[in-house]
């Protein structure tokens, strides 16, 4: 029965016109369902490959607005990198002008140390104080010395200018690795001038206190000496004497201050010194007020640097108002110039 129905055929016939001749098309049914079907996988083919062409035609314009939207990220991104590279460069530029500016204050400290260490071993010895000119020429040297960082940095707003000249990566890596070297070797400097700087504030400390226990300043506001330390003509007698301290001439109850700090060992009076005080201070130091108007205080008692002890006067044996005043060093009798400051007035 296959067979015979493989072999059945269709008849076409197809009439041109009315005087035309009549033509028939004997077509197997095989033939028609072989038409069929290839028309049907034509179409089905035609209809795949149209909806392969358009995914991928949908792939294609969803790639090309990733890759224009990832483009314009990426250009973002470089711009802010462009620009975080800029200010990177900027600031190791910045970096390499405050390791010069730290090198001149590291270089100024050092300066300051010189001066110090100068002061100390010079200008702060017990047998020879610092003068008030010193003070001065020291303190105008101090305002002279201002720092460079200081003078550096500027108004913002004062004028720059100059050619512009830009710097390749290479510079900056080069100027990156030395500011890095700079700031390493500042680093070592600093640390050991710390030290340096530390010895040398408590040496002064150590001098400063010490020096309230030496007599370097005047026992009076007045500066005016009527009789020098040494050998002088006896004012009653005529006669060559030693003069063992320095009389300064003042009005009667003018104040008298200690010259150190110490303690009180003797308050009394006699024929030849008057009213007198005498003070103890440490390195077998001592200091002694004599023709005094009035005491302040009395034996066993502890004063200060400039504390005022007493009046001056003309007590025992003077000619005048004045206060006679001795330094002794280790039992012996010193000039007490030697220890004073020769300019100004004394804070008391």
């Amino acid at each position: 029965m296959k067979i015979k129905w493989f072999k059945r055929k269709l008849t076409l016939v197809m009439i041109p016109g009315a005087r035309g001749t009549v033509r028939r098309l004997h077509l197997p049914y095989m033939v028609l369902y072989l038409s069929l079907a290839l028309l049907t996988a034509g179409v089905a083919s035609f209809v795949y490959i149209y909806a392969t062409h358009a995914q991928s035609l949908v792939a294609y314009q969803l790639l090309k607005q990733e890759k224009e939207h990832a483009t314009a990220i990426y250009g973002e991104q470089l711009s802010d990198k462009s620009k975080l590279i800029r200010e990177l460069q900027n600031q190791v530029i910045g970096l390499s002008q405050q390791a010069g500016e730290v090198k001149q204050q590291v270089q100024e400290m050092k300066k300051l140390e010189s001066d110090l260490k100068s002061i100390s071993k010079a200008g702060q010895s017990l047998s020879q104080p610092v003068t008030y000119e010193q003070k001065i020429a020291d303190k105008a040297e101090a305002e002279q010395h201002t720092s460079v960082a200081g003078r550096l940095m500027a108004d913002p707003l004062e004028g720059k200018g100059g050619t512009l000249i830009p710097v390749s990566g290479k510079d900056i890596v080069t100027l990156s690795a030395k500011v890095g070297s700079e700031y390493e070797q500042l680093s070592k400097e600093m640390d050991s001038l710390e030290h340096r700087l530390t010895a040398v504030k408590q040496e002064a400390l150590r001098k400063a206190k010490a020096l309230r226990y030496t007599p370097n300043i005047w026992p009076t506001d007045s500066r005016r000496l009527t009789s020098l330390f040494g050998y002088r003509e006896d004012p009653f007698t005529s006669t060559p004497t030693l003069h063992g301290g320095i009389d300064i001439g003042d009005k009667t109850g003018s104040p008298v201050y200690a010259t150190a700090d110490g303690t009180v060992i003797a308050a009394e009076e006699d024929r030849a010194r008057g009213l007198n005080i005498l003070l103890e201070h440490k390195k077998s130091m001592r200091t002694w007020y004599m023709h005094l108007n009035k005491m302040n205080v009395s034996q066993g008692d502890a004063v200060t640097k400039g504390q005022m002890i007493g009046e001056l006067g003309n007590t025992g044996r003077s000619t005048g108002p004045h206060l006679h005043y001795e330094v002794w060093l280790n039992g012996e009798r010193v000039d007490p110039r030697s220890y004073l400051e020769q300019n100004g007035k004394d804070e008391h």
